[in-house]
């Protein structure tokens, strides 16, 4: 499937992916919708991802799931069996053509085989390595499995997010999806592209560490800061937090909820002239600040009269074309119909020739004057062995 990215722009670079599931495919994802020269290494029972729901075809397969066609596509695909000495030999021959390993493997086999850090800058000093593993290279835990829910939980978020639950109390929460995972990933790639370009720089190669678990703390820096310079742990709060900023929070509404953030005095006349003008909002009980917060319960049961009475992209687009701050809470069906994705052309839908029509999603970003399509679908287990490795494996 030929390649529609005009750019091109890591076209002379070869990655070498070696992990499995999320983290690591999703760095290697990337780096190919740049144009980089994406090798896939999976185990000969080929990755876990491919036995991942949902399958595009109801019987499953190698190639039907969703997950794996999604996270691997535009990439070669190799299998070896790394614990036999052959394989072994492999993988080192191949390290010496690659520009960088990204790989997730637990420390300790890494070590078992000499390919940790200190062993691969001796036999391939030229190799850029970016690993990528729950809780990093160092440490007492360094070695412990961990998926992205027990990073999340680990971490801290499972207690301090969402901001907005039902009841302020309730137990801990996950995010939906492989949140920790797709954003190890993301790192990843970066970490990657900074390696590259120090190459290029100074000619030196890098290795770098890179820890889900650290990298989640970033989510938390306020949270972090309260608890570090107040000695305070923020609470997560309801849908109508208690504060004396009035409106601000999640309200309901005709067929949903929407969010209205209302601080200054300017987004207060802005929510009122996208109510119309009611003669309640106009009183001066409500005119200033500390105003609207000592009056707060009144105000919120008169603004309920509004909002039950329009739907949340009503009020949405009423308050955005008034400066307001606000949000609709859009159900997870509706994205798909979401006219600004839409606009953008978030998906491309593309014939695979096995599967049938794919709806694929783009990479979030577009550059000026140029096409993206997938170079090619996600390989087939051991599809490019013999161009790769060799005649006879």
């Amino acid at each position: 499937m030929a390649s529609i990215l005009d750019s091109q722009l890591l076209s002379d670079v070869t990655i070498l992916e070696w992990g499995e599931f999320i983290s690591v495919p999703t760095c290697g994802r990337l780096l190919a919708d740049m144009g980089a020269d994406v090798i896939k290494l999976e185990p000969p029972d080929g990755d876990i991802a491919r036995k991942a729901p949902p399958f595009i075809r109801s019987k499953g397969g190698p190639e039907a799931s969703a997950l794996f066609q999604h996270l691997n596509m535009g990439k070669r695909g190799i299998t070896l069996d790394i614990s036999s000495t052959k394989d072994l030999a492999k993988l080192h021959t191949l390290l010496n053509t690659v520009d960088v390993l990204v790989e997730g493997q637990r420390p300790a086999l890494m070590e078992a085989l000499g390919l940790d850090h200190a062993g691969l800058r001796k036999r391939h000093p030229q190799l850029n390595v970016v690993s990528v593993t729950p809780f990093g290279k160092t440490g007492p835990r360094r070695d412990w499995h961990g998926a992205d829910i027990v990073i999340w939980a680990m971490s801290g978020i499972a207690t301090a997010h969402p901001r907005f639950v039902p009841k302020p109390g309730m137990q801990p929460l996950a995010m939906p999806g492989y949140a920790a995972d797709t954003l190890a990933g993301y790192y990843a790639s970066s970490a990657v592209m900074a390696a590259l370009v120090r190459r290029w720089r100074t000619g030196e190669p890098s290795l770098a560490d890179l820890s889900a678990l650290d990298l989640l703390l970033s989510i938390l820096h306020v949270r972090i800061a309260g608890y570090d310079y107040e000695g305070k742990v923020i609470p997560r709060v309801g849908e109508t937090p208690p504060s004396r900023t009035v409106p601000w929070g999640l309200y309901p509404c005709k067929d949903g909820y929407v969010g209205l953030f209302v601080v200054q005095d300017a987004q207060w006349q802005g929510l009122i002239r996208a109510m119309g003008k009611p003669d309640w909002a106009l009183t001066p009980l409500f005119a200033g600040y500390n105003g609207r917060a000592e009056h707060g319960p009144e105000l919120t049961a008169l603004l309920k009269t509004w909002l039950d009475a329009h739907t949340m992209l009503d009020i949405y687009e009423r308050c955005m074309a008034n400066d307001v701050p606000s949000c609709a809470i859009v159900p997870f069906k509706d994205v798909e119909r979401n006219p600004q994705l839409l606009a953008r052309k978030a998906w491309e839908v593309v014939r695979h020739p096995r599967l049938g029509k794919l709806p694929v999603l783009r990479p979030p970003y577009r550059w000026a004057g140029q096409r993206w399509s997938p170079k090619r679908f996600a390989p087939r287990l051991g599809e490019h062995n013999k161009a790769i490795l060799g005649a006879g494996t």
